[in-house]
């Protein structure tokens, strides 16, 4: 009489462990990720040390990406300039490949491009400077960069540097940005100083 419930309760906990072990296994796919993503990127003490080092010449390419306003982007592999004309909006410069414009049109020159590279080289900045259209002034300094694909449509992307920023920086501030577990588009910040931070983001991509 009691057997059809007897099986119906053993069917219950077998469901309720399934959902256990499944909840288990993503929790510690989602850690190995994670770990993966933190294990590529230097330590926020690292990269301390590395900016109170050498202050004077982060403050130098600040004052240099400001002289360069045009300047979107300029990094180790391009270089990205906002165009005066209507179209197109930005002109893309290469080393290996000509230059659409002349230096004195560009108002931005291959020996200027070699002082910036320099600078990368000295403060172990594996990417360069980007500006964001969301923080007028503000200009992010990336030092390590890490992708990995999620699917044949979608990259997850990691990266971990130093902002510069005129304007206090209030919200997504920590006190550390080591093993952050983020798995979203965001990004995080730890203040160094006065116009100085590190940043941690997480943003979704094309796979190449």
């Amino acid at each position: 009489m009691h057997k059809p419930y007897k099986d119906e309760r053993m069917m219950k906990h077998k469901i309720v462990w399934l959902l256990i072990a499944l909840s288990a296994l993503a929790i510690g796919v989602a850690a190995i990720v994670l770990a993966r993503f933190s294990s590529h990127h230097p330590s926020d003490s690292v990269l301390s040390k590395n900016f109170f080092d050498n202050e004077d010449r982060f403050n130098q390419l600040v004052k240099m990406a400001t002289e360069d306003s045009t300047a979107v982007t300029v990094s180790t592999s391009y270089v990205c300039l906002k165009n005066s004309d209507d179209w197109p909006p930005y002109i893309y410069l290469y080393e290996d490949k000509a230059w659409p414009r002349t230096e004195a049109e560009l108002k931005f020159s291959k020996g200027r491009w070699d002082e910036y590279r320099s600078l990368f080289r000295d403060l172990n900045l594996k990417i360069g400077i980007d500006r964001n259209k969301d923080m007028p002034g503000a200009l992010f300094f990336t030092a390590s960069f890490d992708s990995s694909e999620i699917d044949d449509t979608e990259t997850a992307i990691t990266e971990k540097g130093f902002v510069y920023s005129p304007k206090d920086i209030n919200d997504s501030l920590t006190g550390s940005l080591d093993g952050i577990g983020i798995n979203r588009p965001a990004i995080f910040y730890k203040k160094l100083n006065r116009h100085w931070y590190l940043y941690y983001q997480w943003s979704l991509g094309k796979p190449e």
